[in-house]
């Protein structure tokens, strides 16, 4: 499906190469199909043609940020957030970068910033868990994996991680749950867990 809207966009840009638009959309296309050096191309070209955007420097700063280059995403995010305030994503994005380059505290605050904003956005609460877990804030990840949780997210990974959040707060009964759930789904670090801690709670009965 994907290749199919990128030939789309392509022919939309072969008869209008004028319209940034078309740069965007292709542009995202090529960010979800990581194919990142011809996202970026998408995206500069986009902005080179039309007026500064908030919503294509929030993509190219995604960009830039799989690329590695976290300078220049912080200066998209940065420039995208003056330009529009009020979009939860851009914060969410630019929080990523911070927690890369082990800036907890950024990313803390432009998390909390961001489900001020947008408290229907599960992947702030995933991020916001996975900060306080790397800062050893144990009870406040495993309130925001539970929040993603609870908004019908089932993702493995998020599972493993409240087990880990759990088990670190004494829950072993909790953690078990959450490595079953993670590990029924396919991943299998948390079917490591998951016999280690059920081996656990026998050898205590």
């Amino acid at each position: 499906r994907k290749e199919y809207a990128s030939r789309d966009f392509a022919e939309a840009i072969r008869l209008n190469q004028h319209q940034p638009l078309y740069h965007s959309n292709l542009g995202v296309v090529y960010l979800e199909s990581e194919q990142y050096g011809k996202a970026l191309d998408s995206f500069n070209e986009a902005l080179r043609l039309g007026p500064p955007s908030a919503l294509v420097l929030n993509h190219r700063g995604k960009t830039y940020r799989h690329l590695g280059r976290f300078d220049e995403a912080l200066q998209d995010f940065n420039r995208a957030a003056d330009m529009n305030g009020l979009d939860a994503t851009i914060y969410a994005n630019r929080a990523v970068v911070h927690a890369l380059r082990q800036d907890f505290d950024h990313a803390r605050r432009d998390l909390d910033h961001a489900a001020r904003l947008d408290r229907s956005l599960p992947a702030v609460y995933q991020s916001r868990g996975l900060v306080a877990m790397l800062i050893g804030q144990y009870d406040r990840a495993e309130r925001d994996f539970t929040q993603a949780i609870a908004m019908g997210v089932g993702d493995h990974v998020l599972y493993y991680n409240r087990g880990v959040a759990r088990s670190m707060l004494g829950d072993e009964s909790g953690a078990l749950e959450d490595y079953d759930s993670s590990c029924h789904a396919g991943y299998v670090p948390a079917c490591k867990f998951s016999q280690l801690l059920s081996h656990i709670e026998k050898s205590n009965l």
